[in-house]
């Protein structure tokens, strides 16, 4: 069975549950559509990038496909991939992403 890599970046600023710009320490790996993953100490948040305005700095859609926002510290490590990537992942049991009862696709 093949294993997805998905690319990875980390929050530079940290971020409560209402932030929606979120400075992160790269955005090559990153494009509009593009599903995001934080993985903050209150758990996993699925998000949506709307927009990258500038180098380094990605606008999102907070608490998608069924996750809640959470406050995310600085430093926080970030999961950069397409819906289908995510999708892969969690249909093959390699990885489990989201709330236990709400997967993100």
């Amino acid at each position: 069975m093949a294993v997805t890599q998905l690319n990875t970046t980390t929050l530079t600023t940290a971020i409560g549950t209402t932030d929606n710009l979120l400075v992160v320490g790269s955005t090559a790996n990153i494009s509009v559509g593009n599903m995001v993953v934080l993985s903050g100490t209150a758990g996993p948040e699925a998000c949506k990038v709307q927009e990258i305005p500038v180098s380094g700095q990605i606008r999102v859609a907070r608490g998608w496909n069924g996750t809640r926002a959470r406050a995310c510290p600085a430093a926080a490590l970030i999961y950069i991939g397409t819906p289908d990537q995510f999708r892969s992942i969690r249909d093959s049991s390699t990885a489990v992403v989201g709330d236990p009862s709400t997967l993100p696709d």
